[in-house]
């Protein structure tokens, strides 16, 4: 049995005073200026040998104010294929590692939300190429918010966690990667149908104004399409990704790319290492102008600027500021950048 222990505690500074005599006017206000700190969260993971060729994982998480089952899942190996499967929840067989605490627009609003799936990935070399292929058949994720960054007052449109509802559906999946170190290439699709009626009604026709005149409302279409790119040599690495997506009659699409390098320092003390990172995140709404009082139509981007600095095997600080701005179909601004610190232990 083998458990992980990782712990997460944050320091958030929305831009701008906070108190009353400071309060935003108008129909955007930020909920909490003022710096505040608090458990981002607590998470105990355990994983046990049923037999050799398979395990199970399962996953607490806890927060100042919630504690829930984060994830869980079978894993079954068929080493003669060079093939597993996972049976359970536990997020799109995309996703992919991050090096800062705040995710990229398209990471929040596409992946990094967990879902009951049944995922297999089989790997195999062709001359010097490591090609790995994913299929996947997903419980639908409903249409949902969430917060871009932190601060959760102007949230966008994602595929969210969340109990099953009445005409759920499922989506089918596919992907194939190609690495030739240092390069990683992957590519991905998704196809299934929207939530009847919870998706279509009350996510997109009644909470998006004018939704109604693209067409017809009823429109259950849904995909999601996207490719990664990787380059990892010695201490740099360098990423790009780009989504597309269409859900009814609402489309999407976005993109970031990042770079970091990681400088080591032994014989020190206190650090052990630097890892300064940049990334540049774009998510932008179709069919739809944006529109001031509803934040779900907003075309994003945000600039990530990060510090790194490993503690020891067990402890890091990520020290990161996000520079958003938001198309609000308005002259008026969106004062929201966001200044982040995280002390993350993991044993």
């Amino acid at each position: 049995m083998t458990l992980k222990t990782v712990v997460e505690l944050q320091y958030v500074d929305v831009e701008g005073e906070g108190g009353f005599s400071h309060q935003d006017s108008g129909v955007n206000k930020v909920a909490t200026r003022s710096p505040q700190v608090g458990l981002d969260k607590a998470a105990f993971s355990l994983q046990f040998p049923i037999r050799p060729a398979l395990d199970y994982a399962v996953e607490a998480k806890f927060t100042d104010s919630s504690a829930h089952i984060d994830r869980h899942y079978f894993t079954f190996r068929l080493p003669s294929l060079n093939t597993k499967f996972e049976l359970g929840k536990n997020r799109p067989f995309i996703k992919t590692d991050r090096r800062t605490e705040v995710y990229p627009l398209i990471g929040t609003a596409y992946w990094r939300n967990r879902q009951y799936h049944l995922v297999s990935e089989t790997q195999f070399e062709l001359n010097s190429l490591n090609l790995t292929f994913n299929a996947s058949l997903a419980q639908q994720r409903h249409l949902g918010t969430r917060e871009a960054a932190k601060d959760p007052s102007f949230k966008m449109l994602v595929y969210d966690d969340g109990p099953p509802k009445d005409g759920q559906t499922f989506e089918g999946g596919a992907g194939l990667s190609v690495q030739y170190r240092p390069l990683k290439l992957a590519a991905w699709g998704f196809r299934g149908t929207l939530i009847d009626d919870f998706d279509w009604k009350n996510q997109l026709s009644q909470s998006i104004q004018h939704y109604d005149d693209l067409g017809d409302k009823t429109d259950r279409t849904h995909f999601w399409i996207g490719s990664r790119l990787d380059f990892d040599l010695a201490s740099w690495h360098l990423r790009g990704e780009i989504i597309k997506s269409q859900d009814g009659l609402l489309p999407r699409h976005g993109y970031y790319w990042e770079a970091s390098y990681l400088l080591e320092l032994p014989g020190t003390y206190l650090i052990h290492s630097i890892e300064p990172l940049f990334r540049s995140d774009t998510l932008k709404i179709g069919g739809v102008s944006p529109q001031l009082a509803n934040p779900l139509t907003w075309d994003r981007a945000m600039k990530t600027l990060a510090i790194i600095l490993g503690l020891d095997r067990h402890l890091a600080l990520n020290i990161e500021y996000c520079l958003l701005e938001e198309e609000t179909g308005s002259a008026l601004s969106v004062r929201d950048d966001q200044f982040l610190v995280r002390l993350k232990m993991e044993i």
